[in-house]
């Protein structure tokens, strides 16, 4: 069964573990990045997969059993991933940021994640999610000081909770980061048009990122302008929303 994992699935499993993922499996924030990719039967499919790996003559890495169980998840996304290379669903893709971005916000202090990074390069992972994910990195080691205590958050929590009558959380922000992993710019701007529709300061910006975001449509369509260019154009604008995203959740 192990055997069968793909071996860039076992070297982002290795950099994981090291950054501390064996004990995050163990959270509620772990069963959250479950549920957001529709995956609700973790208990049922760790026990299935530790019955499974302890019948494996000579096996006997029993503390082990959840971090197999994840291995191989892992794999069961990646190879799906893999079979449906254009669905924008991307479950991998989704799963990976979403757990990523959890281990960033939990950890004092943040693990080394260049090596995570480097595995997600050879994983052809998304460069728009891989960006989400390096600046959500700096945002936390900025000045060269990381993420508070648990408590300090709370306090946090308030200031980033109003702009203007507008309320603005980590939730929300997250989610938002989630879907321009998974490449959904245009989802992100619908729900800022709903979000911010009395405040013109912010729908002005809104508006002209829609537009650009309408005029690459149209051009991926022509089939006359190159794909680097339109992949340029989209990083673009996915950074433009980013920007939007970290002002409106620093006011």
């Amino acid at each position: 069964m192990l055997d069968r994992v793909h071996p860039k699935i076992k070297l982002l499993a290795d950099s994981l573990k090291n950054a501390g993922v064996k004990k995050f499996i163990d959270s509620k924030d772990f069963e959250r990045s479950l549920m957001e990719i529709g995956f609700d039967d973790w208990y049922y499919f760790k026990e299935k997969i530790s019955h499974e790996i302890n019948r494996i003559p000579h096996y006997s890495s029993v503390e082990d059993s959840s971090f197999h169980a994840f291995l191989i998840l892992l794999d069961d996304l990646y190879q799906t991933s893999e079979k449906n290379l254009g669905d924008h669903n991307n479950k991998f893709h989704n799963f990976i940021t979403s757990i990523l971005l959890k281990i960033i916000n939990k950890s004092n202090p943040l693990p080394d994640f260049d090596e995570i990074i480097k595995d997600l390069r050879i994983l052809s992972f998304p460069r728009v999610a891989i960006d989400i994910i390096t600046n959500t990195i700096k945002e936390k080691t900025s000045n060269g000081v990381t993420k508070p205590p648990e408590d300090a958050v709370k306090n946090v929590n308030i200031k980033y909770q109003t702009f203007d009558n507008i309320k603005i959380d980590f939730e929300q922000k997250s989610k938002w980061k989630n879907l321009l992993a998974d490449d959904e710019p245009g989802e992100v701007i619908e729900q800022m048009r709903i979000l911010f529709s009395d405040d013109d300061r912010i729908m002005g910006d809104v508006i002209n990122i829609s537009s650009r975001l309408k005029r690459l449509n149209k051009l991926r369509h022509s089939g006359t302008v190159k794909f680097d260019e339109i992949d340029m154009e989209a990083v673009k604008i996915n950074n433009a929303l980013w920007s939007l995203i970290e002002r409106l959740s620093t006011r």
